[in-house]
């Protein structure tokens, strides 16, 4: 048996799929397509090896960090280099032109010169508080080493940036009960410090609180995307970040939350 994912953020809920299935069920990843466009073709077995579409599409990129900074600086397909993040500007044949997709893309390596792309997440999924500009892709990582640890698996994470509180609130929904209270999920914190040097000098300095964690009840990502389909998004173009403002996110995870 062979089964297909799209690469993106649901990337932690591959290891709860991989559960369910076979053991010799064969995983392969089908490479980074949005509603607009397919924007690769995976050659092997391994996550991120995506050929870009190169013969269909017209590719420019921009370093995430220069975007950022309001100094884009439009790179073809040739100038990329490898490990860097970069944000797409696509050209495509159906009549999208040098349209911004909002998606964040990493180079993983090089087959012959063509580099070979990664989607890492969605442009909006950044938020900072006291300057740590903290990215979705680094808490998915964070979260998904601590629930390996505790011998668990998320179904949906959402991370909640409260400037009042001057931190943040980490909610998760395991696959089964978990055997730990939330508290276990400071672990997540730690990793963060590792993989963000901004954010470990908040927290450090003590200007960015410690994260509070807490366990979600069963089918809470499915009750927030019925919430978000109902508000007008369409089903079919659903994609969850796993961060946000508190003050802008517009759905109470804490009626959702497992009690202790």
């Amino acid at each position: 048996m062979v089964v297909t994912w799209t690469c993106g953020s649901a990337g932690v809920t591959v290891r709860a799929l991989r559960e369910e299935l076979a053991a010799r069920t064969r995983v392969f990843e089908l490479g980074y397509v949005s509603s607009e466009f397919r924007g690769t073709v995976t050659l092997g077995r391994r996550a991120g090896t995506g050929l870009p579409t190169l013969e269909t599409h017209f590719f420019e990129f921009v370093e995430r960090d220069k975007w950022d900074r309001g100094a884009p600086d439009y790179l073809t397909l040739d100038r990329l280099r490898k490990g860097l993040d970069y944000y797409i500007v696509v050209t495509t044949p159906s009549g999208l032109y040098r349209y911004f997709i909002n998606d964040v893309v990493r180079v993983t390596g090089w087959f012959h010169a063509v580099p070979l792309l990664k989607f890492v997440q969605k442009g909006k999924g950044v938020t900072s508080i006291t300057g740590e500009k903290l990215y979705e892709s680094q808490i998915l990582a964070a979260v998904s080493g601590a629930m390996t640890r505790l011998g668990l698996n998320a179904r949906f994470v959402m991370m909640l940036a409260d400037e009042e509180a001057r931190g943040y609130r980490l909610y998760v929904e395991p696959d089964s009960a978990p055997g730990a209270r939330a508290e276990r999920l400071a672990e997540v914190d730690a990793r963060l410090r590792k993989l963000n040097v901004e954010y470990e000098g908040k927290r450090e300095s003590e200007r960015l609180a410690a994260p509070r964690a807490a366990w979600l009840r069963p089918e809470t990502g499915e009750t927030y995307k019925r919430h978000c389909v109902a508000q007008g998004q369409r089903e079919g173009q659903f994609k969850c970040a796993a961060l946000a403002y508190r003050r802008s996110f517009g759905f109470d995870l804490d009626a959702h939350v497992r009690a202790e």
